[in-house]
C-alpha cells in the first residue's frame, strides 16, 4: 500500500483541545489520491457524523494506539435513520480499519446502529467489495451490529473485542462470500455470529461468552454444501448453534468447537 505522506503529516500535528481532527477529509483526499494511510491521532474523537469511506481503494484507516484512539459520535437529535459510526459504501477494495475503539454509546441513552456497516446491497453490481479487513479493535455500544457486511467477497475480521451490543456483533450477509473471523473475542451480544444469505465463510478460532445465540445460519434460496460454513476450534460458553429450516440451508462443517449447543427442535 502507497503512504500518503500529506495525510501522516496531518494525522500527528497538534489538535485544539476538545476538537475532533478532520477525519472525512483526510480519507476523502486519501481516496482521491488512490490510497494510502489514513492515522488517527490519540484521543476522543467525537465526530458529528459517522464517517464515509466512498469507493475506496488501498486505503487503511489505523489508530495510533487502539486503547487510546476512540471514536464515537455527538448525540443526534431522534435520527429518523439508523445511525452508522463508519459505511463503506460505492465499492471498496483493498481496505484495512484497525487499532481503534469504537464506541457507539450516546448521551441520550441510545445506540449507533451499526458501527461499522458495509452497504454491498445499495452498491452498483459492477461496484465490488473485496478484502475488506478489521483488525485490532475494539467495538461497543450498539444496537444493531457491531459490524454488518453486505455483498462482500473475501472480509477479514480478526483479533477484534465486541462488547455489550445489541442484535449481533458479526454478521455475513446477502451474498457475502469466502469472509473470514478469526481470532475475536465477542461477550455479551444476543448474537456473536449472524450468517444470512452468504456462503463459505470461516468462523476460526474465536472466543465468545455471554451470547445466547453463537452462531445463527439462514440461506433464504437453497444453497449447496459447496457453499456452507467452515466452524473451527472456537470456545463459547453454551450458547446455540441456530440453522434456521427453511430455504436450503446445508449444515455447517464443524470441528473442535466447545461450548456450541445444537438448538433445540419443537
Amino acid at each position: 500500500m502507497r503512504p500518503f505522506f500529506a495525510l501522516l503529516a496531518l494525522a500527528f500535528c497538534p489538535l485544539i483541545h476538545g476538537e475532533a481532527p478532520p477525519l472525512q477529509q483526510w480519507i476523502d483526499e486519501a481516496i482521491q489520491a488512490g490510497g494510502g494511510i489514513v492515522t488517527v491521532p490519540e484521543g476522543t474523537h467525537v465526530l458529528d457524523q459517522g464517517l464515509i469511506l466512498n469507493k475506496a481503494k488501498k486505503l487503511a484507516l489505523r489508530g495510533v494506539n487502539k486503547e487510546r484512539c476512540i471514536l464515537k459520535l455527538r448525540p443526534q437529535p431522534a435520527p429518523s435513520q439508523p445511525t452508522h459510526l463508519i459505511t463503506l459504501t460505492g465499492g471498496c477494495e483493498t481496505l484495512e480499519i484497525a487499532n481503534l475503539t469504537l464506541d457507539g454509546a450516546l448521551e441520550n441513552k441510545s445506540q449507533v446502529a451499526e458501527l461499522i456497516l458495509v452497504d454491498g446491497m445499495a452498491a452498483p453490481s459492477d461496484a465490488p467489495f473485496k478484502d475488506i479487513t478489521l483488525r485490532d479493535c475494539l467495538l461497543q455500544n450498539f444496537s444493531g451490529s457491531g459490524v454488518l457486511f453486505h455483498r462482500t467477497e473475501g472480509g477479514v475480521i480478526e483479533r477484534c473485542s465486541f462488547r455489550d451490543g445489541g442484535t449481533q456483533a458479526i454478521g455475513f450477509w446477502n451474498f457475502s462470500k469466502g469472509c473470514i473471523a478469526r481470532g475475536n473475542r465477542i461477550t455479551r451480544v444476543s448474537k456473536a455470529f449472524d450468517l444470512l444469505n452468504s456462503s463459505t465463510c470461516l468462523i476460526e478460532g474465536n472466543e465468545v461468552g455471554e451470547c445466547e445465540i453463537g452462531v445463527s445460519i439462514l440461506n433464504e434460496h437453497p444453497a449447496s454444501d459447496k457453499e456452507r460454513h467452515i466452524l473451527r476450534n472456537n470456545g463459547f460458553s453454551n450458547s446455540f448453534l441456530f440453522v434456521q429450516p427453511g430455504g436450503g440451508t446445508p449444515q455447517p462443517l464443524t470441528e473442535a468447537n466447545d461450548g456450541l449447543i445444537p438448538f433445540p427442535k419443537n
